[in-house]
């Protein structure tokens, strides 16, 4: 490897799959879908995919 000169820098780049590292991450708990609402009793309803609770 040689040894830069003084206005010289050696970059090293590559590029990151940001789904591949929230995966990662958070796992299968990525894809659960968000409860639209929660009571304080811990009872939750879930947003419909068509478009939210009224739709």
């Amino acid at each position: 490897m040689t040894t830069p000169n003084q206005n010289e820098q050696l970059v090293r780049t590559r590029q990151l799959s940001w789904k591949e590292l929230v995966l990662k991450r958070w796992g299968k708990d990525w894809a659960k879908p968000e409860p639209g609402y929660e009571f304080s009793n811990g009872r939750k309803f879930e947003t419909p995919k068509n478009g939210g609770p009224y739709a």
